[in-house]
């Protein structure tokens, strides 16, 4: 244990000094590595705030943030901390006060979270700071519409109840060991005793190293935001169909489904393919008569249980299990006439001898001991619900919902991106443009005060993508001087999902012979789903373009694709110069690669043409 005294504490703030608004504390959460703040008045400790306080006031547990009910020590009860900490695995750091009742320091236990637990917490904080509820009611919603069949649910094990089923001191000692070193090293380091008992019939030597190998040899891609995982062919343990884990004993005849949803547990993570969850549900149900092939729609993180549910063919025939270890989402789906709670596994390892053994750092990531309970107890739920298969099926599937997947991840980095650039609280008309600017020309200025004047607010995205001839840096900086005069502009940068190489790859491909252009439909639903619904944006602008091919048929996409969201899509005609020309970016580039100050001068305005003078100079300056 250490004591740490008042002096040495950052985290340390006067109750006069407390705005009455509580957000700046969340964001202090958001943005600091604090697991507890603490709020004085003189030499008396006056309440606490700890992650767990924000966890209950977000999840509306509780009225307010401060808690005034806390756990101190006394410097004469030091003998009793090492007792409260084992018996509170969550609780790091306690208050300390003297004879006098004065707050002298904080003590802390010999264990702290890692790293990887302070950025859950953090992300935990986010997701309800940012209603991720109302994200997963919508996704809810909309695959409930879709889907007529049977959804089971469960919780997936939570780390604090199924600590309860450790029932020796020694047991909780070796669990906080475990908690803070990574699985793959847990398997690596394993001895060939500890071996033998993880992977059970699965054993063979060096078995940990080289199921890490394959591990690390995943390879993810991405299509339309969904999630599609590979490896070369030559895994010894873990293999994929069409980017999904294979159930390797799925009966491939059955013309029904059971889908198995949820993040690592469900797809298995640190098991072979024959010790998956889906293996032993597969097993179940076959040699108990019931013609069902099992599906793993696992991944590998959490928030992508909607993403094969919506984009892939579903039959309402089919079986669909949700496990989640977040509880919005499960207290959410229980509310649909067709869905049935299975409960929360925590328990399940009261079942299991030695259920250290087959957990390496939380109680999620598992051997094939808990992944084979785990199906043994949705079997038993589940069979009685079984429709009756005697009667003669023909599988006809229907539509995918949709054919991309927007994650919570984005969601949440584009409500998080518009509260730092103050962006989420506007009123009034608002517009947006995408611009690359590359460079800043009077096209896009023309383009800018035309917009400014039919709203309230502009956004300019500047395309973030260092894909282009300019820099970023210098793009940004060349509008933000080029629309400093205009009052009603925000400029900012676009994002990683706006016009990036992850939505939109053939926009930084324009100027190569493109013989087909992809899809751009993830791009501009994820402006209409994410980004304007953030910002309020109600309007788009866009300059027409008559000759690039990639560009023009971005503008016949929104132009389908925005009213469907009730944003007004505006085009207008393009910039020409002395009647004729076009005003055009790509020209700008040919004429500064060849020198040509004074064609430039007709294209662009004063405020980039004295950017990139002074750029050159400062080049010159360099070179010499």
């Amino acid at each position: 244990m250490e004591i740490i005294y008042r002096k040495d504490i950052a985290a340390i703030f006067e109750t006069k000094d407390i705005p009455q608004d509580d957000h700046w504390i969340i964001r202090y959460f958001l943005y600091n590595c604090d697991e507890v703040l603490y709020f004085v008045e003189g030499n008396f400790l006056k309440a606490v705030v700890s992650v767990g306080d924000v966890f209950r006031y977000l999840e509306k547990k509780e009225k307010k943030i401060l808690n005034t009910n806390f756990t101190q020590i006394s410097e004469k009860d030091l003998s009793n901390v090492q007792t409260f900490f084992l018996g509170h695995p969550t609780i790091h750091e306690l208050p300390l006060i003297n004879s006098a009742g004065h707050f002298i320091g904080i003590i802390k236990s010999n264990s702290k979270n890692p790293e990887y637990v302070r950025d859950g917490f953090r992300d935990y904080i986010k997701r309800l700071y940012f209603d991720q509820f109302s994200y997963y009611q919508s996704l809810s919603n909309k695959f409930m519409e879709y889907f007529k069949g049977q959804v089971f649910l469960f919780d997936l094990p939570d780390d604090n109840r199924a600590f309860k089923t450790l029932h020796t001191s020694y047991e909780r000692e070796m669990f906080f060991k475990k908690r803070i070193v990574s699985p793959l090293v847990q398997l690596q380091e394993m001895n060939e005793a500890e071996e033998k008992d993880y992977w059970g019939e699965a054993y063979e030597p060096g078995i940990s190293k080289k199921f890490v190998k394959d591990f690390l040899n995943i390879k993810t891609s991405e299509r339309n935001g969904c999630k599609y995982c590979e490896n070369n062919g030559l895994s010894h343990y873990i293999t994929f169909d069409n980017g999904k884990r294979v159930v390797a004993n799925k009966a491939k005849e059955a013309e029904r489904k059971v889908y198995l949803v949820g993040p690592c547990t469900i797809f298995g993570a640190y098991v072979t393919d024959e010790q998956t969850m889906g293996y032993y549900l597969q097993k179940f149900l076959s040699q108990n008569g019931h013609s069902f092939e099992v599906v793993n729609f696992g991944s590998l993180g959490i928030d992508y249980e909607f993403q094969y549910l919506v984009t892939e063919c579903i039959n309402d025939n089919d079986i669909v299990i949700i496990a989640s270890q977040n509880k919005n989402l499960i207290s959410l789906m229980k509310q649909y006439e067709n869905t049935c709670y299975l409960g929360d596994f925590s328990d399940i390892f009261e079942k299991i001898h030695n259920p250290l053994n087959c957990i390496l750092d939380t109680f999620r990531h598992v051997n094939y001991r808990a992944e084979k309970e785990f199906a043994k107890r949705i079997y038993e739920v589940i069979h009685v619900h079984l429709l009756s298969e005697e009667k003669e099926y023909k599988r006809e599937d229907k539509k995918p919902l949709q054919n991309y997947f927007i994650s919570w991840d984005i969601v949440m980095y584009y409500k998080e991106f518009a509260m730092q650039h103050g962006l989420n609280n506007l009123t009034g008309v608002i517009g947006a443009i995408v611009m690359n600017c590359n460079p800043f020309t009077k096209g896009h200025r023309y383009l800018i005060e035309y917009a400014a004047e039919k709203v309230d607010t502009l956004i300019i995205f500047v395309v973030e993508e260092d894909a282009s001839a300019f820099s970023f840096h210098d793009r940004m900086e060349m509008v933000k001087m080029g629309t400093s005069d205009i009052d009603n502009v925000k400029v900012i940068p676009s994002g990683k999902y706006n016009i990036s190489k992850s939505t939109f790859a053939q926009y930084f491909e324009k100027e190569k012979n493109i013989d087909k252009i992809d899809s751009m439909d993830y791009d501009l639903r994820i402006f209409c789903e994410v980004i304007a619904d953030c910002m309020h944006i109600s309007c788009r602008f866009v300059g027409e373009e008559p000759t690039d091919m990639v560009t023009r048929q971005y503008n016949e996409t929104m132009k389908k694709i925005l009213p469907k969201y009730d944003i007004e899509f505006i085009e207008i005609p393009r910039l020409k110069i002395k009647e004729r020309e076009y005003v055009s970016a790509s020209k700008v580039r040919q004429y500064l690669k060849n020198r040509d100050w004074k064609s430039v001068l007709d294209f662009l305005p004063a405020t980039t043409i004295e950017y990139l003078k002074n750029k050159e100079g400062e080049t010159v300056k360099r070179n010499r």
